[in-house]
């Protein structure tokens, strides 16, 4: 340690995850609500439940059920794969749609937020 040099003290560390305030979780959460709107809640929820349908397949299905207009439901699903919330491939390839952890972690905690009273 050079003579100019104090010695790191705690209060000079980055604070830890149980250092968080309690409010901190709650701002998060509205921050996470207002970036995700209600029809690519409808995208993650179905893909939640997909195994085996590619992406077209899964937005028709709820084009039909939740009459969603397909070219919204298509641009929402873009935007979720660009937030790196859900995976498929496009050019007619036959992978599945699926959730990645990210997107399964968020629709949890968007489900918690929308059970409590």
């Amino acid at each position: 340690m050079k003579r100019d040099e104090k010695p790191i003290s705690k209060s000079d560390e980055p604070p830890t995850r149980d250092a968080t305030p309690m409010g901190m979780r709650g701002d998060l959460t509205k921050l996470l609500l207002s970036s995700i709107n209600e029809k690519q809640v409808i995208i993650l929820s179905r893909l939640y439940y997909n195994r085996n349908e590619g992406i077209t397949s899964v937005l028709r299905s709820l084009s039909i059920s939740e009459e969603i207009p397909l070219s919204t439901l298509k641009l929402n699903a873009r935007k979720l794969r660009e937030f790196g919330l859900i995976a498929f491939s496009g050019g007619g390839s036959l992978r599945p749609a699926t959730l990645t952890k990210s997107g399964s972690t968020i629709l949890s905690i968007i489900n918690k937020v929308n059970a409590e009273p």
